[in-house]
């Protein structure tokens, strides 16, 4: 789980995410970011009810999304606000698919 600091949590915080135009997609999400006036990053997680109807099922992708990214948000540029929107197709990936996708995306944004 990535440090409090370090995740976004008022909606505020992710509606100035969403307004953004900056924006990639990998097979199982969208990673979409703006930079902030903080001195470090900070990551938020949307798994919609449209995903999985069980709470268990969103919970496992959002600490997923969490565990994977806790090594890149210190070296990601340290001024930037991200939200990764999860798609359905994320369900029934693969953890290795998943994780290697994710990776891929977050290269792209270092």
């Amino acid at each position: 789980m990535l440090p409090a600091k370090n995740r976004l949590r008022k909606r505020r915080d992710f509606e100035r995410v969403f307004n953004s135009k900056s924006a990639f997609s990998g097979r199982f999400f969208r990673l979409i970011y703006i930079s902030n006036n903080l001195s470090f990053s900070r990551l938020g997680v949307v798994v919609s009810s449209k995903v999985s109807k069980r709470a268990v099922v969103r919970n496992k992708i959002r600490r997923r999304v969490y565990s994977f990214t806790k090594p890149y948000i210190k070296i990601i540029n340290p001024t930037l606000d991200m939200a990764v929107i999860i798609s359905k197709t994320a369900v029934e990936a693969d953890i290795k698919e998943f994780k290697d996708d994710l990776t891929r995306v977050l290269e792209k944004v270092i």
